[in-house]
């Protein structure tokens, strides 16, 4: 426990070293997933996780916790349906601290091919995307993010599991969407 002396002076150094331009150039973003097609909550959290990892270690980014943004959403009524509204994310957006929603939906398709000499299984995984400004209520980027996993074998031998491609497929999604959240 801090002595009164010594929070005075943690104050007045935080003071001191505060400079407004770099306050005003920190992003913090809330990031909220929903799933689509195919989608569970196994992958939802695997993405977010992934996606989370990767924006923490962008220099001037930081994320709300979701702890927070779920507090949120449950004492302020939220649906996830209200995600997509830029209007409403801001609000959200707001209420959490954030200067920025990166709004996700996670998609996936699965194929499976048998031929007579090749059997071949693909995953795809889509994350389609909106960062909303929370001051402006403006989306200032959207785009999807790709990631994939594909193999082929001889017909009767075994392909590596279904869920094991849905991880690869998850973590290359969330490798492009915390790229592009990057380009300009």
């Amino acid at each position: 426990m801090l002595t009164r002396r010594q929070t005075i002076i943690a104050g007045v150094a935080a003071a001191l070293l505060w400079r407004p331009e770099a306050a005003a150039a920190a992003v913090r973003i809330a990031l909220l997933v929903s799933p689509g097609d195919q989608a569970t909550q196994d992958d939802v959290d695997r993405f977010t996780t992934r996606v989370e990892h990767g924006i923490l270690q962008l220099p001037g980014y930081t994320l709300v916790s979701r702890t927070r943004i779920a507090e949120v959403i449950a004492e302020q009524g939220f649906s996830n349906s209200a995600y997509a509204d830029p209007a409403t994310a801001a609000q959200l957006g707001k209420i959490v601290g954030a200067t920025d929603v990166l709004h996700v939906e996670l998609t996936f398709n699965v194929s499976q091919t048998d031929g007579a000499l090749v059997t071949s299984s693909e995953v795809d995984a889509e994350g389609d995307f909106e960062l909303i400004n929370v001051s402006t209520s403006q989306i200032s980027k959207a785009d999807t993010a790709e990631g994939s996993d594909s193999e082929q074998a001889a017909t009767g031998a075994s392909l590596k599991p279904a869920s094991l491609m849905r991880r690869a497929a998850i973590d290359d999604c969330a490798g492009d969407l915390v790229d592009k959240l990057t380009q300009s």
